[in-house]
């Protein structure tokens, strides 16, 4: 979220710069495109609001992939947890079906 707020501030002050406008007077490459790269202009432009902007590319690029890895996180925590917690148990268990033996009855 930080990133895209950034992004946000950023492209407000390209815009008071004027540098999204294209201009030819002192530039020598690529005449005819503006400073900054018209693919983030205009994926500026789809939204109305900086705020739009942020929540829609939220969970896209670096966001998407911390999401990930924090959910692949998790789930190897609960695997561990419930692996150490089966390997405390055992000695119960097996003393538990040790003393359940006599009363199971096998037809």
């Amino acid at each position: 979220r930080n990133i895209l707020e950034r992004i946000t501030i950023r492209a407000k002050l390209e815009d008071e710069l004027g540098l999204l406008k294209v201009n030819d007077v002192r530039r020598e490459f690529w005449k005819g495109e503006p400073i900054v790269n018209t693919r983030h202009i205009n994926s500026r432009r789809e939204t109305l609001t900086s705020e739009d902007f942020v929540n829609k590319n939220l969970l896209r690029g670096l966001g998407k992939s911390a999401n990930e890895i924090f959910n692949l996180f998790v789930i190897i925590s609960i695997v561990v947890l419930v692996a150490l917690i089966l390997l405390f148990l055992n000695p119960y268990i097996t003393s538990f079906a040790q003393f359940m033996h006599p009363f199971v009855i096998i037809h």
